[in-house]
């Protein structure tokens, strides 16, 4: 149950309630996939596709949200398409990485034109290398000089941000927390 409802993309809720029971505190990114392949033009948007499993661990062990704001993150490795169908035509992410979501990065765009413009192959085997290299993580490396800011915001307390932890109750939750992410961000 790699990524549950419930889990916010990061491993089973147990885990997260065992490490915070613990005293230990985690680091949750709950937009996950969907907000980190978000297209360059979306990269000021704070979107966490509606996920609540990260307010119900929170609302669980009644620890507070802390927002921490990042910019240029995306600027390093800018992302021109998201997709869940690309996923599965590309095979690799879906089968091997397990991945619902892919996106294709500049650098992906640019080895694809590089491959179907310079490479001395007949048309099947660039067709299948430029396949390839689209369904590969390395289109993602960061390969654009760019500053990356951070900035954590005051900590939203669960008692006050969560309610009674119902469905109503974290989706209202959710839009503050994006809010509050969304007003850290340097």
């Amino acid at each position: 149950m790699r990524n549950s409802p419930d889990s916010g993309g990061f491993g089973e809720p147990v885990t997260a309630a065992a490490t915070l029971a613990r005293g230990v505190p985690i680091l949750v990114f709950p937009g996950g996939d969907h907000e980190s392949l978000a297209p360059i033009w979306e990269s000021n948007h704070v979107d966490f596709a509606g996920r609540l499993g990260f307010l119900r661990i929170a609302h669980r062990a009644q620890v507070p949200i802390v927002p921490l704001g990042i910019r240029g993150g995306h600027m390093t490795a800018p992302i021109v398409l998201r997709s869940r169908l690309l996923a599965n035509l590309l095979v690799t992410p879906r089968l091997i990485f397990g991945v619902k979501r892919w996106g294709v990065s500049l650098l992906g765009v640019l080895g694809a034109l590089a491959f179907a413009v310079f490479l001395p192959l007949e048309w099947p085997w660039r067709a299948l290398l430029i396949w390839l290299w689209l369904g590969s993580p390395v289109t993602f490396l960061p390969w654009l000089p760019w500053t990356v800011r951070m900035r954590a915001g005051t900590p939203l307390p669960a008692r006050e941000l969560l309610g009674d932890g119902s469905d109503a109750a974290l989706r209202q939750a959710l839009v503050r927390v994006q809010d509050a992410v969304q007003a850290a961000r340097p």
